[in-house]
This record gives C-alpha cells, sequence and structure tokens, in this order.
C-alpha cells in the first residue's frame, strides 16, 4: 500500500511539473483590431490562416498560443516592450527592426499597387508622387516611411481595406493603395470576379517589390528571444531581414518557433493551410 501511495504521488508530482512546463511557454500574438482575410476575422473573431499556423508551430515546440487584438499603435508599443511576443505579418521597416527581428513565418506575399483605371503603370513608388497620387494608408504603415522619403502625398486613416480604397476612388479621389496579394485573393473569391478592373479598379503588379516571403515580427523585448552579433551581417550593405546585425540565439523559444515555422513550410502544410481557404487543389 505504501509502495502505491508513493508511485500515486510521484505520478501526480509530474505531472504537476510537465503541466506547469507547459503552461509557463506562452507564445503571445498581437494583430490589430480589423481583419484581413483569410488570414484573421475581424476582433474577436480570430479565426483563419494565422491562427491555425501559429497553434500548430506553438505545439510543436510544448507552448500554447495566446491571441491578443489591439488598435494598432498600442500593438506596437507592447510588442516594443515584450508584452507581446510576436506579429505575424510584418512588413520590414527600419523603425520597427528598433523592436522586432523578422523571421520567415512559412506563407508567401506580394504587394501590389490599386489606382483608378486612368492612372498609367506604376513600377517605381517615386511614380506616386511623380503622378501627384495621394497615397492611402493605415496609421501605424511601414510604408509611411516610403512615402515620406519620395516626399508622395499621404492619407492616414485608422483602417483601410480593399472596400474602403474602392469606395474613395469611386468619389473621384485620386488615391494610390498598396493592398497585400492574400486580401487581392480574398477579395476576387468574394466578390465573384477574377481581376479588379471588373470592377473598376487597376492593379499595378510591378510597383511594390513583387512576390516574396511573408515574416513574422518577433519582439526582441519578449523572454523568449535573446540575440546574438550576426558573423554574416554586411555594414556596408542596407539592413534588411536577410542583411541584419544579429541573428537569434539557438535554442531559444523564438529559435524554436523559426524552426517549426521552416519545417512546416519544407512540408508543405503552411501553403495548405493558405489555400484551403480558397478550396484550392
Amino acid at each position: 500500500m505504501v509502495k502505491i501511495r508513493h508511485c500515486l504521488l510521484l505520478i501526480c508530482l509530474l505531472s504537476s511539473y510537465f503541466t506547469t512546463a507547459h503552461a509557463s511557454c506562452v507564445l503571445t500574438m498581437g494583430y490589430k483590431e480589423g481583419d484581413k482575410l483569410p488570414l484573421i476575422g475581424k476582433s474577436p473573431d480570430n479565426s483563419g490562416v494565422y491562427q491555425e499556423l501559429f497553434s500548430k508551430a506553438a505545439q510543436q515546440i510544448n507552448c500554447e498560443l495566446k491571441i491578443v487584438r489591439l488598435p494598432k499603435k498600442r500593438l506596437h508599443n507592447k510588442l516594443a516592450t515584450g508584452e507581446i511576443d510576436f506579429y505575424p505579418g510584418a512588413s520590414f521597416s527600419h523603425t520597427r527592426a528598433s523592436y522586432l527581428y523578422f523571421v520567415k513565418n512559412g506563407l508567401h506575399t506580394a504587394q501590389y499597387g490599386i489606382t483608378l483605371p486612368s492612372v498609367p503603370e506604376i513600377t517605381e513608388y517615386f511614380q506616386v508622387k511623380a503622378f501627384n497620387l495621394q497615397w492611402l494608408m493605415e496609421l501605424g504603415s511601414s510604408k509611411y516611411e516610403i512615402a515620406k522619403r519620395i516626399g508622395a502625398r499621404t492619407q492616414i486613416v485608422k483602417f483601410v481595406d480593399i472596400d474602403k480604397a474602392r469606395k474613395l476612388l469611386e468619389k473621384g479621389r485620386n488615391n494610390f493603395y498598396v493592398a497585400d496579394k492574400e486580401l487581392i485573393d480574398y477579395y476576387l473569391l468574394k466578390h465573384g470576379v477574377e481581376t479588379l478592373s471588373e470592377l473598376g479598379l487597376k492593379v499595378h503588379h510591378h510597383c511594390c517589390g513583387g512576390d516574396s516571403p511573408m515574416y513574422l515580427g518577433f519582439s526582441r523585448e519578449s523572454k523568449y528571444f535573446e540575440e546574438r552579433p550576426n558573423p554574416n551581417y554586411d555594414p556596408s550593405a542596407l539592413i534588411s531581414p536577410q542583411n541584419f546585425p544579429s541573428t537569434i540565439k539557438v535554442g531559444t523559444i523564438a529559435h524554436q518557433l523559426q524552426q517549426a515555422l521552416n519545417q512546416l513550410e519544407m512540408a508543405g502544410e503552411s501553403q495548405q493551410l493558405y489555400q484551403r481557404r480558397f478550396h484550392m487543389p
């Protein structure tokens, strides 16, 4: 009987240990309150590709995923202090790089310009100013640095999507709006059309960087993140996700998440999660 009690006590202690160990790793993903279908719904609906992808990756490294929705400015303030661990899909900017480390999340994206059909083809950002367009963007957009550098006029709003941009353009506004490929894909599906030209909009496919990997931004102040000097950093080249002064320390939770996401991409699971939202083969 004593042995049985000792065994039961040992099982309880081990169970408590593993439960505590598992619960102690809670990765907090932050996102703004608006939707970005098919990646995430409008707050409080967190369903979408992001939730599925990062829940799966977190599970692989014995962590739990927590999702927090906040206004964009507050969200980035908490990323800067480490209260939120990562942002699932972040565009690179020098301002953001001061508090975020950019990691491939396994998905792919592209950014295209949207205007009225009367606007000539745009292949470089500087043409936004040359054509006297007003750049429509959200408060806190990473594109503000580019607009400021080229001297383009901007219209800053709290939230903007293709619907809002379309309404402004239909009113005769001479706007330029940059939309992610996944937003356009879903918008076309939603409206049952093949191109935005059918809805009176022009898409500029070669203005804004083309196809590229999608990156998450991991807080450099997160308790799960540590960095070390990057021996491959080239100070004579521009800072970018591929050329950054530091790199993630091996063995940290941030590094483990990076590895898990890479494995999901290599196995084709990341793309499958995205394709299922469109019923693609």
